[in-house]
């Protein structure tokens, strides 16, 4: 099953994004600040991260470089 992460502060928002993303079948990890969503992709395996990019402990852009660090590159054509 496809997973996704969602790294998310704001309450309505997260719960919003992960109701409409579980209805369509995605398991779906989501946390509400950088640090822990860096955490979940040092012991799971996602398909899709989303991030917002203002976050409380590491803003999305510092997750985008933790991602690139722990997962290898792939290329979609």
């Amino acid at each position: 099953m496809p997973r996704i992460l969602l790294a998310e502060d704001d309450e309505i928002m997260r719960i919003t994004v992960e109701d409409r993303l579980r209805r369509e079948n995605w398991t779906v990890d989501a946390v509400d600040d950088g640090l822990k969503a860096k955490k979940c992709l040092e012991h799971n395996n996602y398909h899709l991260v989303l991030s917002d990019i203002r976050m409380p402990g590491l803003s999305g852009v510092e997750l985008l470089e933790q991602v690139r660090q722990l997962t290898p590159p792939r290329i979609l054509s």
